[in-house]
């Protein structure tokens, strides 16, 4: 959901003719979780393969099936889309009077980063201002860009002890990373 999509490929089991055409129908059990693009494609001549777009809509399963005339149906592929999420990472020790550069992620719901889809707009949030803060603000908002998995945002550090930072965006279980500021 919100991730790039991704490119998958239908097979048949041997190189066409150099005057063979198969057309190709992909079945999808369920549209709302997963949106395929174009639902109907053409294996060419020389070919044996045909590729599609497949994107996560919606938290769901959907069934994909391949079906063309003079050819058994493929066997159904089950598609699980889950709610992706957001992975901050960063130094876990700074000094005071010093800055950290923490990298904030997308991921899907196995934890493999992915491109996003649109800009991804994440808040970002300390837990305690006193000891670090972006730019003098106890929480900051980045965008992560269309195309892109990754923003950076940089963290002062101001104090000694420990701050918690949470990465927050509207359809994503949110993130975290702690980092420990010491005294020179």
């Amino acid at each position: 959901v919100g991730q790039r999509e991704d490119v998958a490929r239908v097979y048949i089991p041997f190189t066409l003719s150099s005057t063979d055409t198969v057309n190709v129908t992909l079945n999808n059990s369920n549209p709302s979780a997963l949106s395929v693009s174009p639902a109907t494609l053409m294996i060419l001549p020389g070919n044996n393969s045909a590729y599609f777009t497949v994107v996560g809509e919606g938290i769901g399963t959907s069934q994909l099936q391949a079906s063309a005339d003079g050819f058994e149906n493929s066997n159904p592929a089950s598609t699980v889309v889950g709610t992706p999420g957001l992975y901050v990472g960063g130094p876990t020790t700074g000094t005071t009077g010093g800055s950290g550069t923490f990298y904030v992620y997308s991921q899907d719901q196995d934890g493999t980063y992915h491109d996003v889809n649109q800009n991804l707009t994440v808040t970002l949030t300390v837990d305690n201002a006193s000891v670090a803060d972006f730019g003098g603000q106890s929480q900051t908002t980045i965008v992560i860009m269309e195309g892109n998995y990754y923003q950076s945002v940089t963290l002062n550090y101001r104090s000694a002890g420990s701050v918690m930072i949470t990465a927050t965006a509207t359809g994503y279980t949110e993130g975290q990373a702690s980092t420990s500021i010491s005294d020179p």
